[in-house]
């Protein structure tokens, strides 16, 4: 499955949230490239019958 999508929020300490809205091109370059490796991971999951995407054991999985 492919993600179709992807942002950058941010939360201010005083409560308030944003969306970036213009993600540079050298952050872009390094987010692409964990985010494919995120769709590998919850494909093979699919296939195994595993658990959900997004804990934190999995995520941490992909910084190795």
């Amino acid at each position: 499955m492919k993600i179709t999508h992807w942002t950058l929020k941010i939360k201010w300490e005083d409560g308030k949230e944003e969306f970036v809205d213009d993600i540079p091109n050298h952050v872009v370059s390094h987010v692409d490239p964990f985010l494919d490796k995120l769709e590998q991971l919850r494909d093979a999951e699919q296939e195994l019958g595993t658990g959900p995407i997004g804990e934190p054991t999995h995520i941490k999985k992909l910084k190795e």
